[in-house]
């Protein structure tokens, strides 16, 4: 009597609407997926998740992915979905592998390597891949480097992840001139994280361009989709909030040209913006991992989580790879609105308002949560927003950017 053979789990961690791509994607393939979080987040909700864990700590959730896996005859493939997963898997990465397939980024110190950002932009200029004029600074070492600072400018952790909490959904500070430059001093702590201090690209957000792609174990970019960001939340400086599919083929060849001669296997996401001073493509950031925008790509035509989970879960390479779609619209509804209403009612900011004209005639148009087959997740971003909201109205002391973070 014949039967369905039996496939691997995918193990994802985080169930942040980042993750909630993943769990849609493999879900709608028949992937059996569960899910392993911090704390409860949207995507515990999905429909397409067979179950998940809420773990507390790190030592908890290693223990927990070792007891609960360690028995399955193939090994599940895990698949991290925020910067502090990817360094949880790294540390972690020689018990992990044990029970475990994964991207050997996480493996070989490739992915630690480009989660700090003075690392990353060092592999940059080893490869010829421009970026924005940036310093690196301990917090109490900003006075020194006053003199070296073009205005205006932008701070931001090296090392985010391990101090998201305390950011409230930023992720680093505008500082427009000396006087708020050492504005900022005074409210830093006086401690060892290590800053980057990077020159603003001019220009509004909407002029940023991105790529992803899986690349496979010979280095080889598959599943390839380009697109751009229109709207950032935070404004600015921030994660997507609006996306628009189309093609960049600068972008894409940068992209791949760079991640394929540092022998990146895995998962990646490029962002890079336009400098109009120079006409140079500056390159933002690489996630090593899926992005919050990524749901754009299944819709048009890609299918990234697949192609990973298909080849480091089975080692096959049958997921069909034609022309991506363009003229997709992809939108975090909730987080969109509030950064539209903050380009209306802040005329002075450091940024020209985005141009959103493309958003405006794309089809179909992708919700990062909102979804009619899988519904739950996005009720519970309703509440949580409407929960953030009210906590901001009687003054509890959220920042704007903690409103909607993750």
């Amino acid at each position: 009597m014949g039967g369905v053979a039996k496939r691997p789990y995918a193990v994802v961690l985080g169930l942040s609407p980042t993750a909630l791509y993943v769990v849609r994607e493999l879900g709608r393939a028949s992937v059996p997926v569960f899910g392993v979080a911090r704390k409860a987040q949207s995507g515990a909700s999905s429909k397409y998740l067979d179950d998940h864990r809420i773990c507390g700590s790190d030592r908890e959730m290693l223990d927990f992915l070792v007891d609960r896996f360690a028995g399955e005859k193939l090994k599940p493939v895990l698949i991290p979905t925020t910067d502090r997963d990817i360094d949880f898997v790294c540390r972690h990465a020689r018990v992990l592998s044990r029970h475990f397939a994964f991207q050997t980024s996480y493996l070989d110190g490739l992915a630690q390597a480009m989660v700090t950002k003075a690392s990353l932009y060092q592999l940059c200029a080893d490869h010829d891949v421009a970026v924005a004029r940036w310093l690196e600074v301990k917090c109490r070492e900003l006075p020194s480097i006053e003199d070296q600072i073009n205005y205006p400018t932008f701070v931001k952790p090296s090392r985010i992840h391990e101090i998201k909490d305390t950011m409230a959904g930023q992720k680093g500070w505008i500082v427009r001139n000396e006087n708020e430059f050492r504005d900022l001093q005074k409210q830093l702590p006086d401690s060892e994280n290590s800053l980057i201090v990077q020159e603003i690209v001019p220009g509004a957000e909407s002029n940023i361009a991105l790529h992803c792609a899986y690349f496979d174990a010979e280095g080889r970019p598959r599943q390839s989709f380009a697109g751009r960001k229109l709207r950032q939340y935070p404004p600015g400086f921030g994660s997507a909030s609006m996306v628009i599919s189309e093609i960049d083929e600068e972008a894409r060849e940068i992209s791949e040209r760079f991640l394929t001669a540092i022998g990146f296997h895995g998962i990646a996401a490029s962002e890079f913006k336009r400098d109009p001073r120079d006409g140079q493509l500056k390159l933002i950031q690489i996630n090593q991992r899926p992005s919050l925008w990524f749901g754009i790509t299944s819709e048009a035509g890609k299918h990234l989580a697949l192609a990973a989970y298909q080849e480091l879960g089975a080692g096959s390479r049958t997921v069909s790879d034609g022309d991506q779609r363009t003229g997709v619209g992809w939108r975090f509804g909730i987080r969109d609105m509030y950064s539209s209403y903050f380009y209306r009612m802040t005329p002075e900011f450091i940024l020209p308002p985005p141009d959103i004209t493309p958003f405006n005639s794309a089809s179909p148009v992708v919700d990062a949560v909102q979804c009619a087959d899988d519904p739950k997740p996005a009720r519970f971003e309703r509440r949580k927003a409407a929960r953030a909201v009210v906590k901001r109205l009687f003054g509890v002391g959220s920042a704007p950017g903690e409103v909607l973070a993750e």
